[in-house]
Formats: structure tokens, C-alpha cells, sequence
């Protein structure tokens, strides 16, 4: 098996969608590791076009991808009208909040990151060399590399990163697409490769359309932000709880408040509804 330039674009690009969390260089490294898929169908194909395709595809996603992400990263709370001062000072609370973690966050962190990006890796050359899947073996290690690199970044960080997960999914779907071009040795019809297209621009339009709603809606697109403010809040909240035969409300003061309207519910009222005999 002969490592080729678009492999080891390919490769550079499946460890940085791993190992990178910063949503610029996230849309980069899906560019490049796109840009060596279309690359490599270009060498396989005598036609061309399925490579043409992923590379005008390539193209596009990029450039609606990093608008997004570029507007979003630049939008201030002097931006945004009708903000009262609360929600002010919530929304500089979360950046500074975000910007310490990043700042604590361990050397080893990032290493297990990288390591994670090198192990898959090497666990898509393994897979190239046992399961071939028929296609020719460059095409079948850059299937393998692309797959594993969108699963991990979906597993490894996709719970609490909406870019993570919708970067993942569109390398899924770019694996997908190269294992179904080199399968049909470029036999396939131009609706086929547009619609195969079509697909994965819809996925990056949907990603960024709920970047644009979460930033609107909540003020931030950073999932980890809202689920850490969202548990601050429940901390807060009041509860329901049983005491003393009844439901009461119970705040985070420890208070005790008797529900209104709550009927009560007694040891007695209990024992005398078991003593009431089966059908009346």
C-alpha cells in the first residue's frame, strides 16, 4: 500500500477533527480532510467527476460553515438589542467562564486527545489491511480513517458540542460517499453524485441553521456553557418533596412550604382505601 499526498491530507485532517475543539480551526481541518477525499478520487477515477464534486462540495460547506462560525464568534452584547442588564452580564459571565476553562485545561487533556486522534488512526490502517471491502486499498484506508475520525469526534466530545457532532456526521457521510463512488468504479449518474451532494449541504445548512437559533435564543451556541448554566439554575429551584403525610414544596433554603390546592395524604387515608373490598 503506497501512502499518497490526498492520504496524508486525509490523515491531517481526520487527527485535527479529533483532537481540536476551536470551531474555526474545526471547519478547517473538515476542509482539508474533505479537499484529500477529493483529491484521492481524482487519482482513482479516469472520469473525474465524483472527485470534482466532493471538491466543489468540499468548497461550499466550508465557506457556510466558517460564516457561521466567524459571525457567531464576533457577535459582542453591544451587538445585540433589547438586552437587559442581567442577561448582560449572564452572557459576559459565560465567556470569561469559557475562556478560564480553556486556560485550566491540562496538558494531559490535550494529549489524550492527540493519542486518541493516533490510535484511531491506527486502528483504520488495521481494518484497511483485514477488511478490504473489495475497493482498491488507498481507497479503502482513507474509508476507514475518514470513518473513525467523524465516530470519535461524535463520541469524544459530541454530548456537549453541537460543531463536534455536526462535523462528525457530515465525515460520516463523506466515508459513506467515498465507499459508494469507489465501489461503482464511477458508473454512478450525475443526479447520483448531486443528490449524494445535496445530502451532506443539507447537513451543514441544518448545523448552522441551530448555531444561529441557539445563539439567538439563548444567547450562546456553546452547549457546554448552557448545560453548565442550566445546572446552576436547577440548583436554585424549588422541589417537591413528601413530609409529614403530605406534598410540599421545598426550596434551596430549606424551607418548608405546604403545597396550595394539595389534597393530604395520611396513613389513615391509606389504610381505610386498602379495606375497601374489590369491585365496590
Amino acid at each position: 500500500m503506497q501512502i499518497t499526498l490526498p492520504l496524508v491530507i486525509i490523515a491531517v485532517g481526520s487527527v485535527a477533527l479529533v483532537a481540536l475543539r476551536d470551531w474555526r480551526l474545526l471547519v478547517a481541518a473538515l476542509v482539508v480532510q474533505w479537499g484529500g477525499l477529493g483529491l484521492l478520487l481524482l487519482d482513482l477515477m479516469p472520469s473525474g467527476r465524483a472527485g470534482w464534486v466532493e471538491l466543489t462540495t468540499a468548497l461550499v460547506s466550508g465557506v457556510v460553515l466558517g460564516w457561521t462560525v466567524l459571525s457567531l464568534h464576533n457577535v459582542s452584547p453591544g451587538d445585540v438589542r433589547g438586552l437587559d442588564e442581567a442577561e448582560r452580564d449572564s452572557w459576559q459571565y459565560r465567556r470569561e467562564r469559557r475562556a478560564q476553562n480553556a486556560r485550566q485545561e491540562g496538558l494531559a487533556d490535550r494529549a489524550l486527545l492527540w493519542v486518541t486522534a493516533l490510535a484511531g488512526g491506527v486502528a483504520g490502517f488495521g481494518l484497511a489491511r483485514l477488511y478490504s471491502l473489495g475497493g482498491p486499498d488507498d481507497a479503502m484506508l482513507a474509508f476507514y480513517w475518514i470513518v473513525l475520525s467523524g465516530a470519535l469526534s461524535m463520541v469524544v466530545h459530541g454530548a456537549r458540542d453541537l460543531m463536534k457532532v455536526g462535523t462528525g456526521l457530515v465525515v460520516v457521510l463523506n466515508a459513506v460517499a467515498l465507499l459508494v463512488e469507489t465501489m461503482t468504479l464511477g458508473s454512478l449518474s450525475d443526479v447520483t453524485l448531486g443528490l449524494l451532494a445535496a445530502c451532506r449541504l443539507a447537513v451543514v445548512v441544518l448545523i448552522s441553521y441551530l448555531m444561529v437559533v441557539l445563539k439567538v435564543r439563548f444567547l450562546d451556541a456553546d452547549l457546554d456553557d448552557l448545560f453548565d448554566t442550566r445546572a446552576e439554575n436547577d440548583a436554585g429551584e424549588m422541589a417537591i418533596v413528601a413530609a409529614g403525610g403530605g406534598y410540599y414544596y421545598a426550596g434551596s433554603d430549606e424551607e418548608v412550604v405546604e403545597a396550595e390546592g394539595e389534597e393530604e395524604i395520611t396513613q389513615a387515608g391509606l389504610e381505610e382505601e386498602d379495606e375497601v373490598p374489590a369491585g365496590g
